[in-house]
């Protein structure tokens, strides 16, 4: 459950990056 929401969070930084 943890990596998931760890995965979760450089999913939405890389967006946030990206955007």
């Amino acid at each position: 459950m943890l990596e998931q929401e760890l995965g979760n969070w450089k999913d939405f930084i890389d967006r946030m990056l990206k955007a």
